[in-house]
């Protein structure tokens, strides 16, 4: 591991298949045993080109307040059943019988809390369960290890259908102009400032 300012490198290829979401999950995971000064709550994912509407994210997380504070072992974001992704438009591939989730989040934007990421990836689940759940793609592959241990079922906080009437998070897919659109629709005070300083500048 190598640490550039406040980005940190992990000594892993990118990759889909190969280990780069479990090494993710369980780096974290140790930081929050390691830093338990900081209380961190959740561990989790994010894609750079996701954007994240996060006051309607952290508003739509105050209607889950009790469960946060009552259920231990929660996984969330953009959550699918497995009946959903058994069907056509998934290619039917939750019909695997190695899949033992109930819902997948999907990868752009996905989190465990703390107590479950520090299950799964330290102490609880072990190596040989891991083995024996570990399917193709990294997504599902999140979705086996949060169900791994069946004494203990995640809550899922499910952000599927948005929040408040309002898509919690939209996956731009490496199009700059549609990341724009999305920040400068939530963030209009920052529109007025930019238009502001093109104006002057001109």
């Amino acid at each position: 591991e190598s640490q550039k300012s406040d980005i940190t490198l992990l000594s892993i290829p990118e990759n889909h298949e190969l280990g780069k979401t479990d090494t993710w999950f369980t780096y974290v995971a140790m930081l929050t045993r390691a830093r338990s000064d900081l209380q961190i709550g959740f561990v989790g994912k994010l894609d750079s080109d996701n954007f994240v509407r996060w006051p309607v994210f952290f508003k739509y997380l105050q209607t889950h307040k009790e469960n946060m504070q009552t259920k231990p072992y929660i996984y969330g974001g953009y959550a699918i059943h497995r009946k959903t992704c058994s069907g056509k438009v998934y290619a039917r591939a939750c019909l695997s019988p190695r899949v033992i989730f109930e819902f997948f989040a999907s990868g752009a934007m996905s989190y465990l809390s703390t107590p479950l990421a520090q299950h799964v990836f330290m102490d609880g689940t072990t190596l040989e369960r891991k083995k024996e759940v570990w399917i193709v793609g990294e997504d599902m592959q999140l979705g086996n290890m949060a169900y791994s241990d069946p004494r203990f079922i995640p809550f899922i906080i499910n952000h599927r259908y948005g929040g408040l009437g309002q898509y919690i998070n939209t996956h731009c897919s490496n199009n700059v102009t549609m990341y724009r659109r999305e920040y400068y629709g939530i963030y209009r005070d920052q529109l007025k400032k930019m238009e502001a300083a093109v104006a002057n500048a001109g």
